[in-house]
């Protein structure tokens, strides 16, 4: 749906063998951006797609061996991201993940590559967050572009800036964040009281000085016309609104039949251990949080989550 700014997005994310740890595709409807994630054990599945066989760039990252606790990186693009991914991770030991960020109609040329490229290693060493394992900074201003195509990779680098912090519990993860993410697109409110988490993200933006009219919340959580309604009296102006309708778009068969039979269901899929250890997931909605509750109670007092409100799980 869209009204003057306001438009939804559905964020798919695709696990390709099923498994959580395993390759993963995430695509934005409507947008021709395909990113897909994999390990070294998933590796030759990643470059075997046709997707990968594409203009694109790509991501390398792990440890840094040089200094602990450090994450290093390298970033390039290729016509064929398949071949130069494959020739780039031969001759780099440090590498745990591989990104690659393709098309799914091949409209991207080698020129939106380079100039993709060269504002990724740009923002990565702005950021400061990790080791650039890159030789050289390529300069933006000589990756020369009309400007139309300038305005389109710019918006193709905002789509992949879209901040989902509830894994953390959001306010926590957003008192702990540094500054530079503030720079980010958008924020996702996909769990707790909607009109709360964008009011914490809107003060967030301002103590760190961004202008939230600039800046994109994307609701996602449990909407049917009714709260979509009232979101968009409550935000519009105030921030770029977006709707991810979903479950009751197309499922929304709520009191229509004896005892709510209809009435759709909560079904997720997560990993519950990782070599052996209890995997936990948070949530601004406390009844989301997946795990042991000895854990869950732990990893909440870790992230300082602290009291929050029940509600309603519609899916």
């Amino acid at each position: 749906m869209s009204t003057g700014e306001t438009f939804g997005r559905t964020i798919q994310l695709f696990l390709v063998d099923g498994k959580p740890t395993g390759l993963r595709k995430a695509t934005i409807h409507g947008w021709t951006g395909v990113v897909l994630v994999s390990s070294q054990s998933t590796f030759a599945s990643l470059t075997s797609r046709d997707e990968v066989d594409r203009t694109g760039v790509y991501v390398l990252t792990g440890p840094d061996p040089d200094k602990q606790g450090m994450t290093r990186v390298y970033i390039g693009s290729a016509n064929s991201v398949r071949e130069r991914i494959k020739q780039s991770a031969e001759k780099r030991e440090f590498w745990e993940t591989a990104i690659a960020v393709t098309t799914s109609d091949d409209d991207l040329s080698k020129g939106h590559a380079e100039y993709l490229e060269a504002r990724l290693i740009e923002l990565t060493a702005q950021a400061g967050r990790v080791t650039l394992d890159n030789g050289t900074q390529p300069d933006t201003s000589r990756r020369r572009l009309p400007e139309a195509d300038v305005a389109n990779m710019e918006q193709f680098l905002a789509n992949l800036r879209i901040i989902l912090p509830d894994t953390y519990g959001t306010r926590g993860f957003l008192e702990n964040a540094p500054d530079w993410l503030a720079g980010w697109t958008g924020i996702r409110i996909d769990s707790g009281d909607p009109a709360a988490g964008a009011e914490t993200a809107i003060n967030w933006w301002k103590s760190r000085g961004e202008d939230p009219r600039d800046k994109l919340v994307i609701f996602s959580d449990g909407l049917d016309v009714e709260k979509i309604e009232e979101l968009h009296r409550q935000f519009a102006g105030r921030v770029r609104v977006s709707f991810g309708w979903g479950t009751l778009l197309t499922n929304d068969f709520r009191g229509l039949v004896e005892d709510d039979a209809l009435a759709p269901f909560s079904l997720v899929c997560k990993a519950i251990a990782a070599d052996g250890r209890p995997t936990v997931k948070l949530s601004d909605k406390p009844e989301k949080a997946m795990g042991p509750a000895d854990e869950i109670a732990r990893y909440k007092r870790v992230f300082g989550v602290g009291e929050q409100e029940k509600l309603e799980v519609i899916v």
